[in-house]
C-alpha cells in the first residue's frame, strides 16, 4: 500500500508541475488566447489531476476505515465527483471576479469549463482508478 501511495505521490507531483509549467507558457506566450482549444485541454488535465488528488486523500485520510465496504465502493466515486465539481465551480468564481471581465460568451465557456472538468474526472476515474488495484485494496481492506 505505501508503494502505491508513493507512485501516486509522483504521479500527482509531476502532473501538477506539468500543467503549471504549460499554464505558465500559455501565459506568457498568449496560447489561451490564440487557441481556443488550448483552455478546454487545461481543463481536462486539472479535472484529471484534481480527481487523482482527491483519491489521494481519500487513501490518506480516515475516512475510509469508517465506512462500511459497501459504502467505499461509491464514496470514492461521490468523493471524486464532488471534490473536481467544487475546485471548478471555485476557479470559475476566480475567473469571474479576479481574471476575466464578463464577456458575452462568459456562460457557455464556464459551461464548458465545467463539462471539461468532469471529463477528466470522468477519464481518471474509469481509465486509472478503476484499472488499478487500489480500488480492490480499499475494498478488501477492512
Amino acid at each position: 500500500m505505501l508503494n502505491l501511495k508513493r507512485k501516486f505521490l509522483w504521479i500527482l507531483l509531476v502532473l501538477i508541475w506539468f500543467i503549471l509549467i504549460c499554464d505558465f507558457i500559455a501565459l506568457h506566450h498568449f496560447l489561451y488566447w490564440r487557441f481556443w482549444w488550448f483552455d478546454i485541454i487545461m481543463h481536462f488535465l486539472g479535472g484529471f489531476w484534481v480527481a487523482l488528488l482527491s483519491y489521494y486523500v481519500f487513501m490518506l485520510s480516515d475516512i475510509k476505515d469508517k465506512l462500511s465496504k459497501i459504502n467505499q465502493k461509491y464514496s470514492i466515486f461521490l468523493i471524486s465527483l464532488i471534490f473536481v465539481l467544487g475546485v471548478g465551480l471555485i476557479w470559475e468564481l476566480y475567473e469571474l471576479v479576479f481574471a476575466f471581465p464578463l464577456k458575452p460568451n462568459y456562460l457557455f465557456d464556464t459551461i464548458l469549463d465545467l463539462i471539461v472538468d468532469m471529463i477528466g474526472w470522468g477519464v481518471a476515474y474509469i481509465f486509472v482508478l478503476k484499472k488499478t488495484d487500489t480500488l480492490r485494496v480499499v475494498e478488501t481492506k477492512n
